[in-house]
């Protein structure tokens, strides 16, 4: 591995991850200083905005980092021009759209998030980040990684001391936290074309513009009904619920975040150790590549099992009462990460295999189930209900990854071993859910909550006696690194 692979991983990780640590440890403030139909406003907001990213792109940005390489010299320049005001007009165009049918739309597209001034300022954002992501792309296929990092820490710093300066100081609420958004929205717009003003001198080409959209189109569909879903879901949980319900789903969301993190990391880790084992094709890397994934299973589960025991404990530190109804929703939320980690490790396959449209299949039809129990549950157990609804996909995606790749794979993956650390901990946690997470005094669960933790440790060391030393010895290889 080189030297430079290893500062852009670290460059791109920080990046991505010191924004959310942050607004994780800031989840004392916001609760302390945002009413649960506060926060629900606001997420609501952002929800929006994250749409209308999808729509008034149509998923061209993402062609940068396939064409950029084809042209060169002033070719380049022609290329990025013609993407940079073909973004910024079909932006404009969609923002003066969805300005002009939101007035009369607006309850119903998103009901409880008022017209004037949250979907005004959140639609004006939205476009200021047109030229944002064009720079992002361009950053990412020049390797700028540096910079990258140093402009992710700056917008999140900016946001969140923004964010703090209108809530804390000012009082105003959710309608501070947009406005921190939207401001620093503007201050990166600005920023944008300082970076590209060496960029934008070529002409428009129709051409360079078709092509980039024959690409994009085929994958905005799916860039864009994972954003329906999580927009329809939401809403009717305003509708049928409240906003104080969306609130509470939202931090429970934050909450989770660290399995978000962990989840991005080791995708990025492990997929190029995944897909060099199988092109080697050797018996030996592939012996190697099931013990790995041995380990991570067994450190996903114990992260798993650990996190669901005791995340009530700490949602009631950093939380005040109102926020405490979160405990219930967050460990419902946190049963999709066992899925998740089992679709990224195996999915690597139909990646080497180049099966991207079965790849597109299965989640296709995770989305489109969880559009389903939305409409079902959300109506009737409300954040629950939605949270139900949003794992949904993750136990989808397992199922079906299981199923298409089963037979595929050329090596021996531990499914035994797999399935029983699975089983032990939703055994484990379902004893803790109905039975434990309301026991007094507080020590008394406490202690039934440790004893759990290290049944389910006995559990999977039966299934492998070996898997201390398999342990022993990783941490040991990360020591010595």
């Amino acid at each position: 591995m080189s030297i430079k692979l290893i500062k852009d991983t670290f460059n791109y990780g920080m990046g991505q991850v010191l924004p959310k640590v942050i607004g994780f440890l800031l989840i004392p403030l916001y609760t302390a200083y945002l009413s649960p139909a506060d926060f629900g406003i606001f997420d609501l907001a952002i929800t929006l905005s994250a749409f209308l990213l999808v729509v008034m792109r149509l998923s061209v940005p993402g062609a940068i980092t396939r064409f950029y390489y084809d042209y060169k010299g002033e070719q380049e320049k022609i290329y990025i021009s013609s993407i940079f005001w073909f973004v910024l007009a079909l932006s404009f165009l969609t923002c003066i759209l969805f300005l002009l049918g939101g007035y009369f739309f607006a309850d119903v597209l998103v009901p409880g998030l008022p017209y004037y001034p949250f979907i005004v300022l959140i639609v004006i954002s939205a476009f200021l980040n047109s030229g944002s992501d064009i720079q992002r792309r361009l950053l990412q296929v020049r390797q700028q990684s540096a910079y990258t990092a140093k402009l992710n820490i700056a917008t999140a710093l900016l946001t969140i001391l923004l964010s703090i300066s209108f809530v804390v100081y000012f009082k105003l609420s959710a309608l501070g936290l947009v406005m921190a958004t939207v401001i620093t929205s503007f201050i990166l717009f600005i920023q944008a074309q300082y970076y590209l003003r060496n960029d934008l001198g070529g002409s428009v080409s129709m051409p360079m513009i078709r092509e980039s959209l024959r690409f994009s189109l085929v994958l905005f569909p799916y860039h864009l009904y994972g954003h329906v879903s999580t927009l329809v879901t939401k809403s009717i949980l305003s509708t049928f619920g409240s906003l104080a319900a969306v609130g509470v789903l939202a931090i429970a969301t934050k909450f989770t975040q660290p399995f978000t993190i962990i989840i991005n990391a080791f995708g990025a880790a492990f997929t190029p150790q995944y897909l060099a084992s199988r092109t080697n094709n050797l018996e030996s890397d592939y012996h190697n590549l099931s013990l790995l994934i041995k380990r991570i299973w067994f450190g996903s589960t114990l992260l798993f099992v650990g996190f669901f025991l005791f995340i009530d404990w700490i949602v009631i530190v950093m939380t005040p009462a109102t926020y405490h109804d979160a405990i219930t929703i967050t460990k419902l939320l946190s049963l999709g990460f066992l899925p998740q980690m089992f679709y990224i490790i195996f999915s690597n396959e139909l990646f080497f295999r180049k099966e991207n449209k079965t790849l597109l299949l299965i989640n296709m039809i995770g989305i489109s189930l969880s559009l389903v129990l939305s409409w079902l549950l959300v109506r009737s157990y409300h954040e629950q209900g939605a949270a139900m609804a949003i794992i949904t996909p993750s136990f989808v995606g397992a199922v079906l990854m299981f199923w298409f790749t089963r037979k595929k794979i050329t090596f021996h993956p531990p499914w035994i071993f797999i399935f029983t650390c699975f089983a032990l901990s939703m055994i484990i946690v379902s004893v803790d859910f109905f039975l434990i997470q309301d026991i007094r005094p507080y020590y008394v669960g406490l202690l039934l909550k440790a004893a759990m933790t290290a049944a389910f440790v006995l559990g999977c060391f039966k299934t492998d006696p070996k898997i201390f030393e398999i342990v022993s010895v990783f941490i040991n290889k990360i020591r010595k690194k």
